[in-house]
This record gives structure tokens, sequence and C-alpha cells, in this order.
């Protein structure tokens, strides 16, 4: 309990290595612009993690991010984020995700729920950043893998997102069967960072698997508004419902829940 006056969950100073495992925490009333943070909130990082495990917390009146930052030559073997609770819904402290992780060769991140991040509860420089994200991840080490699934991220302004242009290397794996319904300004992204008006910036030359998805959009991609836009990943076919039990599915032009008739095909 931060006691509402600035305290910090952890503080790693930058001299963490090998394994960092918080499983099972309560963590509430943290003012602070970062609660977690094995670096001090900085990517010059001295020691090289191997294993990350933030599993089964739940934050409650929470102001801040939470980083786990790798290795800058020698990427974090295996990070997890699994069934985590967050609900914001007070003031956020110059803050830019909700989890991040980078440098990580294999991350996982399941069963999360995260909402309530929104741009009219921000303080400080957050909008010089544009960052308001449920989840962030990227890599300039190497090749790495995300498998991000079950995820309930629905009600925030800002999804899932990834840098992949420049140094960040496009990761392997999927994103797939996550909530991604009443999102404001972009629910998936690859690019640094996915602006809210729909432009994605350069084509990193490869898209990251995000089939079997729900964004709470009825019709074709092309048709949903920018508040759902996804940034150079691949988003269908997408489930028509919440349950994520209805995929959408092609017309006779290869349009997901287009609405060409078979005779306008011929």
């Amino acid at each position: 309990d931060g006691d509402n006056d600035g305290k910090k969950a952890f503080h790693g100073k930058n001299s963490i290595g090998g394994s960092l495992i918080f499983d099972g925490n309560t963590i509430r009333n943290m003012t602070d612009w970062f609660v977690m943070d094995n670096t001090s909130s900085q990517n010059d990082v001295a020691y090289a993690l191997e294993y990350v495990a933030f599993n089964n917390n739940t934050l409650e009146n929470v102001h801040g991010s939470i980083a786990f930052r790798g290795h800058p030559e020698n990427a974090i073997d295996y990070a997890e984020v699994i069934g985590n609770t967050a609900n914001y819904g007070s003031t956020l402290n110059n803050f830019w995700a909700s989890i991040e992780v980078n440098n990580a060769s294999y991350i996982e991140a399941a069963y999360n729920e995260i909402h309530g991040i929104r741009a009219a509860n921000q303080s400080g420089s957050w909008g010089d950043w544009g960052e308001h994200h449920a989840l962030q991840f990227w890599n300039n080490v190497g090749a790495w893998t995300l498998d991000v699934h079950d995820n309930d991220l629905s009600g925030n302004d800002q999804g899932i997102a990834m840098a992949t242009n420049g140094n960040y290397v496009v990761p392997g794996g999927s994103i797939y069967n996550n909530n991604l319904s009443d999102i404001t300004e972009f629910a998936i992204t690859a690019e640094l960072w996915g602006p809210g008006d729909g432009d994605c910036g350069d084509d990193p030359g490869a898209r990251v698997n995000a089939e079997n998805n729900y964004f709470g959009n009825t019709g074709s991609l092309s048709s949903w508004t920018t508040s759902t836009a996804t940034c150079w990943v691949d988003a269908e076919p997408f489930y028509l419902d919440a349950a994520m039990t209805t995929l959408a599915t092609q017309d006779c032009a290869g349009v997901y829940e287009g609405d060409a008739l078979a005779d306008d095909c011929q």
C-alpha cells in the first residue's frame, strides 16, 4: 500500500539480474509515475534479466506504469504477464502503459483484465508522449515471439502497442482471443506509436498475426472507424461477438463481412 504519498511497489535502480517474480500481490494507492521498474525507467539496462513473471496481481488506485526492461544486448529469455487485474479511474501520472515488457525473446500475456485507461484522467507530460497503452511490447535485440491471448482490454483509449519501425524487430507468434472493444484510439498497432487518427506511419515490411480477436465492430475492416484502427497487423478474420464464438466470413470478393453478392464477383 503506497498510502498515496509517492511510493513505488518496486524500484530496481538498475541493479537486478536473473529472475524477477511478482506473484499474487495487491498493489494499491501508488501515485508515483512508475509503479514497478527494474531500471528506474531507463532502457540503458546494466544487468540482464533472464526470467520475468508478473502474475495474479491486482492493481487498485494505481496512477503510474509498470515496466520490465531487458538488456540491450542480452534479451530476457522468457517473460510472462498472466492473470492480473487493473481498473483505472483516477488520475494517471505521466502514464505510458499499464504493463510494458521490452527486449524479451518470448513474451506470454494472458488472462489479464485491464480497463479504464483514458486520456481525460492524465496529468503530466502524457500529451507529449501520446502513449497510454494497456500493453506495450518491443524488442531491438533480435528475433522474438509474442503469445498474447484471452485478455480483456476493453474500455481503454489504446490497446496493444508494439514498436516495429527502424531498429525495432517485428515479432513472431500471435495475438488472439482478446477483447479489444470500446477502444477510442487504436486496438492493436505495430508501429511507433499508433496514433488515434489512423495514420499508421511507415510499413515495417511484415505483419503481426492478430487474427481471431473481438473489436466490437461489424462490417468489413475497411469500414471501421479510426478508433478501432489496427496498424500493420493481420486482424482478419475477427470475432463478431464478445463471447468469441462466431468468426467473420468472406464474401465472394474475399472481403471479411463484405457485402458483395455472388453475382457481383462474376
